[in-house]
């Protein structure tokens, strides 16, 4: 397990090359039990279909003109064999700790995508930039990918994304996604396997790690996940992950719960148990959680607490913890902006810190 301290010592970087993507799993609320229902990819964020981006303006935002949230305002027509979309995203963050406070304006994302349909398959390819350094920024592709569709619920494609592992969250510098390795430029190249249907889903990811790069990241790896309806507007199920490189091999495994409570309120919550060792060490086991409760007080305005607790090992009595508040506002299609306060209790007595940030989010 990576050390927590890098959690917190580099927090500002993973704001500024995190994975990013538009998704929201709390429209399991309205009965959408995968991420199909909105988006061109099976695990979410990204290029949006037809539906999804009415939803946008029928459901998620405060105010909207009917076919307000077309790609690029229908400057650039989309239709069932084409589907566009990007996003830019900036922050302006606080952060104090025992030592210092920081303040930073940062440019998070600046994406477009495109997506084709022919027949049976499917492909999708982003462009864009990320912070490189001080006032730099370099290209990148984050995803790539080229999809054979079976039948209406199986779906097998290969190329580079996010693996189907934890909730695709706006959150990407959570401790749980620290601890499976989700945080900064975290998609690898893949090969899937997903069954999705009205009741339930199902994904099996053979991880290659990065072949583009001179040597692997991630040797190899493996990826389970498989959850089922209960009722109308919650899901349940199982993950796991295998991770093995030069340096440590890795087994997480846990629940995962999205229950739409009300209209109004849901809770995403998962646990996760890691089982691993760098090389040459001893074998040790952790458990890491996330919960997150969400309530629209309003159309187009939410509510929302986060709790995180981590004991990277069960053998020593440390841990850490950390307690979010935000709000999340979507005035129209293609906007929105998102406000948090962060305290963050640290182990080993480091004190603790806090966090403040106001993201402003444009998608095509």
């Amino acid at each position: 397990m990576r050390k927590l301290s890098n959690y917190f010592s580099g927090i500002v970087g993973i704001f500024l090359s995190s994975s990013l993507a538009l998704s929201y799993p709390e429209f399991i609320r309205h009965g959408y039990m995968n991420c199909t229902s909105c988006h061109v990819s099976p695990t979410g964020g990204g290029a949006l279909t037809e539906y999804g981006r009415s939803l946008s303006d029928e459901v998620l935002s405060r105010w909207s003109r009917p076919g307000e949230s077309g790609f690029l305002y229908g400057l650039l027509p989309t239709t069932a064999h084409f589907q566009g979309g990007g996003d830019i995203r900036g922050l302006r963050l606080n952060q104090r700790t025992p030592k210092k406070t920081t303040q930073r304006t940062i440019f998070m994302q600046g994406d477009v995508e495109a997506a084709a349909r022919i027949g049976n398959w499917a492909a999708l390819v982003s462009a864009g930039v990320e912070e490189s350094g001080k006032e730099s920024l370099s290209p990148l592709s984050r995803k790539h990918w080229v999809g054979y569709q079976v039948n209406e619920n199986i779906l097998i494609r290969a190329g580079k994304f996010q693996r189907a592992f934890l909730f695709n969250t706006a959150e990407h510098a959570t401790l749980i996604k620290r601890t499976a390795g989700l945080d900064v430029g975290s998609e690898t190249y893949n090969v899937e396997g997903s069954y999705l249907s009205e009741t339930g889903e199902f994904f099996l990811t053979a991880n290659l790690g990065r072949i583009d790069k001179t040597a692997l990241d991630v040797q190899s790896g493996t990826t389970l996940k498989g959850g089922f309806s209960v009722g109308s507007k919650s899901k349940v199920g199982l993950q796991y992950d295998y991770e093995r490189n030069s340096q440590k091999t890795q087994h997480l495994f846990g629940p995962y719960f999205a229950l739409g409570l009300s209209e109004d309120s849901v809770v995403l919550s998962e646990i996760i148990l890691n089982r691993g060792a760098e090389t040459g060490k001893e074998v040790s086991n952790g458990l890491t959680s996330y919960t997150r409760f969400s309530y629209e007080a309003f159309k187009g305005g939410w509510l929302y607490a986060i709790h995180e607790w981590s004991q990277p090992s069960l053998k020593i009595a440390s841990s850490s913890q950390v307690g979010s508040l935000g709000i999340q506002f979507f005035p129209r299609p293609h906007f929105e902006f998102n406000l948090l306060v962060q305290r963050q209790w640290l182990p080993a007595n480091a004190g603790q810190n806090d966090l403040a940030f106001l993201l402003g989010h444009f998608y095509l």
